[in-house]
């Protein structure tokens, strides 16, 4: 098994949160399709912010984003980028609540990289931290 802290390092490990997108909302379509066409709702589908903590991102200054890759499966993400994240200001919730900025750090992997996960998500837990991740999930076979 490949280490995620070793294979995708990031800069701040404790403020950086991973989310596993897989669907829009009220059937808004597959996060995958959205992801390979380059299509906007890709990025609104990890700018979201709720009420739940499920879907916020509360003190996370980065994101990695990814999208369930259907194709293989439902355990399977592929990578969608890293990111800056900042509140949107005054806040928003139950609407777009997050400004994203693509950063370079690992763009090379972007619709490229994919991982498999041992253990499937719920369906309200998709937005996990960095640092507990692989404990977690059990992620990125080689």
């Amino acid at each position: 098994m490949i280490r995620l802290a070793d294979f995708l390092p990031v800069p701040e490990p404790a403020s950086t949160k991973l989310k596993f997108n897989m669907r829009a909302g009220n059937g808004g379509g597959e996060a995958w399709d959205f992801l390979v066409d380059d299509h906007p709702e890709w990025l609104n589908l990890s700018r979201w912010r709720a009420v739940s903590a499920n879907n916020n991102m509360r003190d996370a200054r980065y994101l990695m984003a990814w999208a369930q890759y259907y194709p293989y499966g439902p355990n399977y993400f592929i990578f969608g980028g890293f990111f800056r994240v900042a509140p949107v200001v005054p806040a928003v919730i139950d609407g777009y609540g997050y400004d994203l900025e693509l950063q370079e750090l690992h763009a090379q992997y972007i619709k490229r990289l994919i991982i498999k996960l041992d253990k499937p998500l719920g369906r309200q837990v998709y937005l996990r931290r960095y640092e507990t991740v692989q404990e977690q999930l059990g992620l990125l076979h080689g």
